[in-house]
């Protein structure tokens, strides 16, 4: 079969939808052949590297990305493809996809944790215009779609509590990760050669997007509040910063005095991520994370506990 997949953006730093489609291209079934269409620039250095047939349309100039073009395409190249798979929800991809294969091809949609209800909570305001688009869009693109396909039974149940006016067929999808890099140490010896403070020291290893979903400040007002019975004790906070939010973060580190024990060494290779995970004291993870196979697939990949 030849399948296509949908996605607003590859890049590494999105988080996890990207790094979710590279595992399912590493790891299809024999018989499979896969291709992906995205809205990135075709001269980003992450598309020039990706391992895959990719088609970067160089059409997204907005969070929603609205840009007819990928219709357009997606029209005129449907006929090569068994199907398809759209990588998240909430922007022209699905839409698009959903005009050009429903009723000639099946697809499916990847929710990649975006129907949680978190966001229905956090951001009560975002959450009514999202009714609207739901109403207009989204509910009929997951109408349509051949299965809607969650990671575990928590996310699945979960997403029905965001919208009560809802109807797909659910699916779970048993979701692993790769083994351990083997040139592990030198991996390691090349960090400690950039953050040559963090050589020796124990810390706890935040590893994700700096962002209000992942409980960022909640870890940060815990260290602040037991730093002081553990003066061995450091904190790593790794990850790509979508919301400019580090500033504030790191405002309240410096105002307790904790500035040397706090590091922030942005987005780190994946590799690098797993051998950090093993060297660390424990991985930080945010409320509801490990309700994510993919998370604990991680964790356990870098041979740490992982809890529910």
């Amino acid at each position: 079969m030849h399948i296509l997949h949908v996605i607003a953006t590859i890049d590494p730093k999105a988080g996890g939808p990207s790094e979710s489609v590279r595992v399912m291209l590493d790891y299809a079934p024999e018989g499979y052949t896969s291709e992906v269409v995205t809205q990135d620039d075709p001269d980003a250095s992450f598309i020039k590297d990706f391992p895959y047939p990719i088609h970067a349309l160089g059409s997204r100039t907005s969070v929603y990305g609205y840009d007819p073009k990928l219709l357009e395409w997606l029209k005129a190249n449907r006929d090569r493809f068994d199907g398809a798979v759209v990588n998240g929800l909430w922007g022209y991809i699905s839409y698009a996809t959903w005009r050009a294969f429903g009723g000639h091809k099946p697809y499916l949609v990847f929710s990649h944790g975006m129907l949680d209800p978190y966001f229905k909570k956090a951001f009560p305001l975002k959450h009514a215009k999202k009714w609207v688009y739901w109403v207009l869009a989204e509910y009929w693109v997951l109408r349509g779609a051949y299965r809607m396909l969650f990671t575990t039974e928590a996310e699945s149940r979960l997403a029905e509590q965001t919208f009560w006016l809802h109807s797909w067929k659910g699916a779970l999808v048993p979701f692993g990760a790769n083994r351990p890099p083997k040139d592990g140490a030198a991996l390691r010896e090349a960090f400690y050669a950039d953050y040559p403070k963090l050589r020796g020291r124990r810390f706890i290893l935040f590893l994700g997007r700096i962002h209000r979903k992942k409980g960022c400040d909640m870890l940060i007002a815990s260290f602040v509040k037991y730093a002081a019975a553990d003066p061995e004790l450091d904190l790593m906070m790794a990850g790509p910063d979508q919301q400019g939010w580090s500033a504030d973060l790191q405002a309240i580190v410096a105002k307790a005095g904790l500035t040397d024990r706090v590091h922030w060494p942005g987005m780190l290779n994946g590799d690098v991520g797993i051998v950090l995970r093993q060297r660390g004291l424990h991985p930080a993870v945010a409320p509801g994370e490990l309700r994510h196979r993919r998370r604990r697939g991680d964790e356990l990949r870098a041979g740490r506990p992982a809890g529910r």
